[in-house]
């Protein structure tokens, strides 16, 4: 992890003085043979000057929507052979074009998407935070929690999930990996009571975080567009990754019930709001004063970015080269003699 929170601040430092470019993120839905699935493409790609890679991310999806217990949440489901999902990320050189790794993005997209989050932690909250709260459970609050806990000398660890056992489980597991107590919590309204820090790691498209909620300085980020329209009025400061709202195509007859929030829709004010590329650079400022609310992520702009999986495939790419690991694989097996 400290290695991706570095790959990350590099790539959005380099994105914000025009040495990294990015296109936003492609959904296209098509309705499943399977009655009540929805099948998702999902691309984009971004490139790093410095680094000389160009990564290309995709993944093939089958959604399932559960719409119990009042709240609205988007299910994959690993239907791929073998009980498999299907995701990955392609790099290629920009120096001679030639491919040079294909990735699994699981981890590595976890993995990103929690340093990013963190940066925002890093330059957006109180420097005295000790108390985390985390909505979720799964393999990003998984992340989450171990990039948060980088960048704030925390103390305490609040988690809610709505399951019970999957609470539990992730505090027992997650406890000796942070170093501090993490408590699972009953109530939701708990995990912001008294925290300096919010992260939302959920798969919720239904509001997580709310403004009734909210205290004087605290820091709030959700990797979901997951705040109430009362959240939104209570924030100060907006901080944004940069990127620029994901472009949604459907197929008529997909059911595709999180369209608004995929599509960027958001009740933030962006006259209040400053990029994470501006802040690292020194450009911006990230919080004004000890009782002012920021907020990362949930403007809109926060879909993943083609830079993020550039920097990040980089790092393991020259990691993989140094232990010796991977297949390697002929490269001619992926070039022509005949151009396209």
């Amino acid at each position: 992890m400290p290695m991706c929170l570095d790959a990350m601040e590099e790539a959005f430092g380099e994105f914000a003085k025009g040495e990294a470019i990015d296109r936003p993120r492609a959904h296209t839905y098509i309705p499943s043979p399977t009655e009540g699935r929805t099948y998702m493409f999902k691309s984009f790609e971004g490139g790093i000057r410095k680094l000389e890679i160009m990564a290309l991310r995709f993944s093939s999806d089958m959604l399932e929507f559960d719409q119990s217990g009042g709240e609205l949440r988007q299910e994959k489901i690993p239907v791929a052979p073998g009980g498999r999902f299907v995701g990955l990320v392609w790099l290629f050189s920009i120096a001679n074009c030639e491919p040079l790794a294909i990735l699994h993005d699981g981890y590595l997209q976890s993995f990103r998407v929690g340093a990013t989050y963190a940066l925002g932690t890093k330059y957006m909250a109180r420097e005295d935070a000790k108390v985390l709260g985390i909505y979720g459970s799964g393999l990003q609050a998984r992340a989450g929690i171990q990039a948060q806990c980088l960048v704030r000398e925390f103390e305490e660890v609040k988690v809610y999930s709505p399951n019970r056992a999957h609470r539990e489980a992730f505090a027992y597991e997650m406890e000796p990996v942070v170093k501090m107590p993490v408590r699972p919590v009953e109530d939701p309204r708990e995990v912001m009571k008294g925290a300096d820090v919010v992260l939302a790691a959920t798969n919720s498209f239904s509001p997580v975080i709310r403004g009734e909620w909210i205290e004087p300085g605290m820091h709030v980020t959700a990797i979901n567009n997951c705040y109430d329209e009362e959240a939104y009025r209570r924030i100060d400061l907006f901080g944004r990754n940069g990127g620029e709202r994901p472009v949604t195509y459907v197929c008529s007859g997909a059911f595709v019930p999180n369209l608004a929030s995929m599509s960027g829709k958001t009740y933030a004010d962006l006259t209040k709001a400053v990029t994470l590329g501006d802040v690292i650079l020194g450009r911006a400022k990230g919080r004004m004063s000890a009782e002012q609310v920021t907020s990362f992520g949930g403007t809109g702009g926060e879909a993943g970015r083609g830079i993020q999986f550039a920097a990040v495939g980089a790092c393991i790419l020259k990691e993989a080269n140094r232990r010796g690991i991977g297949r390697e694989l002929p490269t001619e097996w992926f070039t022509s003699t005949i151009h396209s």
